[in-house]
């Protein structure tokens, strides 16, 4: 269990998130570089029953994230870093499991359900 946990620690802090690009009229947008800054799982329980489900809960947990913006209105420009956190994060997550007619073990339903009780932001570059 507690190594589940720990493997799942150190995937979460190494995660590589891809680029976010898009426009919306005469706007667009850039979001990339994100990184992981911090990470504290401060309640984590890991439980799984075979051919039945795998459940994942955390509770107050908190992480940073750091990434890089840029913006553009017309002739509007916007760029820099954004360093943003989250306090009192919990998470559960259920996968239903059951088997196919081979025998091999499948998802049959997800549950997630997330809140967080505080959020952070600091901006940083040009405006």
């Amino acid at each position: 269990k507690q190594e589940g946990l720990r493997f799942l620690e150190q995937e979460l802090e190494t995660v590589t998130i891809p680029d976010l690009r898009g426009s919306e009229g005469h706007f667009f947008y850039n979001i990339s570089e994100v990184k992981v800054t911090e990470l504290q799982l401060t309640f984590s329980e890991l439980h799984f029953q075979p051919d039945q489900e795998l459940v994942l809960q955390i509770n107050n947990a908190s992480w940073g994230l750091r990434f890089r913006r840029q913006l553009l209105y017309w002739f509007f420009y916007d760029g820099g870093y954004i360093n943003a956190s989250a306090e009192g994060v919990s998470i559960h997550t259920a996968l239903q499991l059951s088997r196919d007619t081979i025998g091999r073990i499948k998802v049959s339903n997800v549950s997630c359900q997330a809140s967080v009780s505080r959020m952070h932001a600091a901006f940083g570059g040009t405006l």
